[in-house]
Parts: structure tokens; C-alpha cells; sequence
């Protein structure tokens, strides 16, 4: 059973992993993606997002492509269905939502849970107070 104490030390250390997180993505942000637009097309950047797709387990494609269906902005989610083959879109985009549904059930006891945004910002906002 979940105590208490075992919350808030998960929450601690949660905390400290989005810390580390943030910095990464900043560092990169600031020093990586400027030095791959001097220096990689935008064609050699797709075939290497390409080739590493290449290596995800297609068991879990489903399930994550439903979590990008439930997280981003109708934006993101736009652009990323019209970056697809037509007939792999429409397998993911009835797959997707189920699949992720199914693992939200199993992990959240509900097939909606907190946005990672939220969840996020509550991590932060804890291990600042």
C-alpha cells in the first residue's frame, strides 16, 4: 500500500528527474538544433528520424502514437498525420486513442489521465515549495 512518505520521496525524485530533463532539452534547444540547421538538410534530418522510427517495437507504436494524439496541440497533431503515408494514418489514428486508452486504464485506473502539462508543472511547483 502507498504511503505518504512514499509519495513525497517519489515526488522528490520525480522533481529532480524533470529538473534534469528541463536542462537537457534547454541545452539542446540552445547548442544542438542550432548546429543541426547549419549542418544537416532537412532531408538527411528526416532520414534519421526515419532510420531511429525504424527501431521502436512496433507493439508500442499504437499506444504511443495515441498518447501524441491525446498531448499535443491540434497543430502538432495536424502536422504530424500530414507527415504520414495515408493508409498508416488511418490505421493509427483508429488504433492510437484504443491503445493508449487501454494503457491509461491498466496504469491510471482511467482512460483520461492528467495531461503531462499539468503533471509537470505540479512536479516543478513541488520541488520548488
Amino acid at each position: 500500500m502507498a504511503t505518504s512518505e512514499g509519495r513525497e520521496a517519489l515526488a522528490d525524485v520525480l522533481g529532480q528527474l524533470i529538473h534534469a530533463l528541463d536542462e537537457h532539452m534547454r541545452l539542446e534547444e540552445q547548442r544542438i538544433l542550432p548546429l543541426a540547421e547549419k549542418h544537416i538538410t532537412a532531408a538527411e534530418w528526416h532520414a534519421m528520424a526515419g532510420e531511429s522510427g525504424r527501431t521502436i517495437p512496433q507493439e508500442i507504436v499504437p499506444p504511443v502514437f495515441g498518447m501524441v494524439l491525446y498531448e499535443a496541440s491540434p497543430e502538432v497533431i495536424q502536422k504530424t498525420l500530414s507527415e504520414l503515408p495515408p493508409e498508416v494514418r488511418t490505421v493509427l489514428q483508429e488504433q492510437g486513442p484504443r491503445a493508449f486508452s487501454s494503457h491509461s486504464e491498466r496504469v491510471y485506473g482511467t482512460a483520461t489521465p492528467p495531461r503531462s502539462g499539468a503533471v509537470m508543472r505540479g512536479l516543478r511547483e513541488h520541488s520548488q515549495g
